[in-house]
């Protein structure tokens, strides 16, 4: 079995800001996924402070068949 990681974040939905997460980036290693988050965080959260920005991303490990 091969480790694949998955960028996923997240939006807020009703009255409670339930969060609900998005896959939006597959990666062959945990460094390329973290690589990602940073460059987005860099270009769409510029104006955020960094640590805040971070909570609206995770990276999962997910096992794949091959």
């Amino acid at each position: 079995m091969k480790t694949q990681y998955v960028v996923e974040t997240c939006t807020f939905h009703g009255l409670t800001k339930q969060r609900r997460w998005h896959r939006v980036h597959t990666g062959p290693s945990l460094m390329d996924c973290n690589a990602y988050v940073g460059s987005t965080i860099a270009s769409m959260y510029a104006h955020w402070r960094p640590e805040r920005a971070l909570d609206l991303f995770r990276v999962r490990g997910v096992r794949t068949s091959a």
